[in-house]
């Protein structure tokens, strides 16, 4: 009688076979990568860094944490795991905390020696800030009276709005509007736009670079100064390119601070024929002693420095290099 072989399994064990080799997914645990990815098997360990998981098509697989989105452990056994840390939210409040400061000085001198002189400066500064934003208002006042007569009355304010692009990269707009309450040549404006670079990301200290381009226009009443000679409608536009910095630096205990604000200006257009207008800089340097948190003294000089030469009719109407120096004491508070 022929033997019958069972080499050949018949289909149900076929059926049963494959049930052994295969886990039951219904019940494995499962890894979803970040990729899109899924990986179905059994965990065998979590760490901070990393996840293990044997399946049954490969070794146990070791998973960088950075690259998994979320992951299920099935059922209770008993599996010792180290326990995911709870989510660290420090990052995402400090992107969304904004930081204010603000700051005023006031200087004044009274001189009472034959004449009579008051001098009058005030400095306010406001800052707010984010991890993306950082909103900026600089304001000075200025006022002098000799002899009961006004001889400056001035005010200037300056706006920037910087957008940081990282931790060290920002885009920076801003705007410099100088008025004089007495002079014919009353109002100079300043726009400007360009990428800075942050060296230094703390609240204590700052070092700052920025390079802008823009546009500087002066206005002058019309009829009232020699200006209507050399240019028309009362007005007079100057494209430059500038290099600016913003430096502070806390020295001893920290209650000394070393600033320095200042930039250079490159005009790249002369729109009379007569006005040679080449350069300018403005410089502000100084230290501050606080004498408590909030209260301070301040030693501060400012440089206006302008490259401008003015012929019209083989006569000189302004000398080249015209450079004014400015030095204050002032008492100021800050929070």
């Amino acid at each position: 009688m022929p033997i019958q072989s069972s080499y050949y399994p018949t289909p149900v064990c076929c059926l049963l076979l494959l049930a052994g080799a295969i886990p039951n997914l219904a019940g494995a645990d499962v890894l979803w990568m970040k990729n899109g990815d899924r990986l179905s098997g059994k965990i065998e360990a979590v760490a901070d860094d990393s996840i293990k998981i044997r399946v049954a098509y490969a070794p146990t697989l070791t998973i960088q944490r950075d690259q998994v989105a979320r992951w299920r452990i099935d059922g209770m056994d008993n599996r010792k795991l180290q326990r995911l840390p709870a989510p660290d939210t420090t990052a995402a409040k400090e992107e969304s905390f904004w930081h204010h400061t603000a700051s005023g000085d006031l200087s004044a001198k009274l001189k009472r020696n034959g004449s009579r002189r008051d001098d009058i400066n005030l400095v306010a500064d406001g800052e707010l800030a984010n991890h993306n934003w950082r909103y900026t208002l600089h304001g000075d006042y200025n006022y002098e009276t000799s002899d009961g007569e006004t001889q400056s009355h001035d005010y200037k304010l300056n706006p920037k709005v910087d957008y940081f692009l990282n931790q060290q990269w920002f885009w920076r707009t801003a705007m410099d509007y100088n008025y004089d309450l007495l002079s014919s040549n009353y109002l100079s404006i300043e726009y400007g736009s360009g990428p800075g670079y942050r060296f230094w990301n703390d609240r204590q200290r700052r070092l700052e670079w920025i390079l802008q381009a823009g546009l500087s226009k002066s206005y002058w009443e019309v009829g009232s100064s020699n200006l209507d000679l050399l240019f028309d409608n009362g007005r007079a536009n100057y494209p430059f390119v500038s290099l600016g910095w913003d430096y502070k630096q806390p020295l001893f205990d920290k209650s000394v601070e070393a600033f320095s604000t200042g930039t250079y200006f490159r005009y790249l257009h002369q729109p009379s024929a007569y006005v040679n207008y080449a350069q300018s800089a403005e410089l502000n340097l100084g230290m501050r002693y606080y004498l408590t948190n909030h209260l301070r003294i301040s030693w501060r000089s400012e440089l206006d420095w302008e490259d401008l030469q003015i012929d019209y009719a083989g006569q000189a109407l302004r000398p080249k290099n015209d450079l004014e120096w400015r030095h204050y004491l002032s008492l100021g508070a800050t929070y």
